[in-house]
């Protein structure tokens, strides 16, 4: 064990955290002493949550802060942005972006931008169902589910079910007349 006395440990999901075996520190920062010179480059400085086109907020560290309070920041990308000073300037540890949250109440920095790259990370692994303390967010994975699909089990379901949306006839025409009869709002 190095003279420091740090160590890296994981949690059952395999997100890595530091625990100093000498004053029982635990973090989900890699503590410097762990670090390459590379990481010691890229994570120096302070982070923060830009406006981005298509992610609505990216972590980046900020270079510098102009006189006029325009921020320079870099994505990890490499490319260089400036953000206004009207722009929320909330802060970021590097470490929240590897440690996602099934509850949203237990992120380390309530804001936008953590929130929606929890929400984003959780759907690309197939996690729809994000809780905010007892409000269920969940979002649509826009995926084909075999039956619910299948015209043939749609008909075979009309057959044998009360009526439900499975035992509605599959035609568009039909939907559209059973909506205006009974004046209830189909979505096709």
């Amino acid at each position: 064990m190095a003279d420091h006395g740090w160590t890296e440990r994981f949690t059952m999901d395999g997100v890595p955290y530091y625990h100093n075996t000498r004053t029982e520190a635990v973090s989900w920062d890699k503590p410097d002493v762990l670090k390459s010179t590379r990481e010691l480059k890229s994570d120096a400085g302070t982070w923060r949550w830009v406006p981005d086109p298509v992610l609505a907020w990216a972590p980046a560290r900020e270079e510098r802060v102009e006189p006029s309070g325009v921020a320079v920041c870099v994505l990890d990308s490499g490319e260089r942005v400036t953000v206004s000073p009207k722009v929320p300037r909330w802060p970021l540890l590097k470490s929240s972006l590897r440690h996602l949250e099934e509850d949203l109440v237990l992120v380390d920095d309530m804001n936008e931008g953590l929130i929606l790259h929890n929400l984003r990370e959780r759907y690309k692994l197939n996690e729809i169902y994000t809780n905010i303390g007892t409000i269920l967010v969940s979002i649509n994975p826009f995926q084909r589910y075999g039956a619910i699909n299948d015209t043939a089990a749609v008909a075979a379901a009309a057959r044998i079910l009360r009526p439900t949306l499975l035992a509605i006839h599959p035609s568009r025409a039909y939907l559209r007349e059973i909506a205006r009869v009974s004046r209830v709002g189909v979505v096709w």
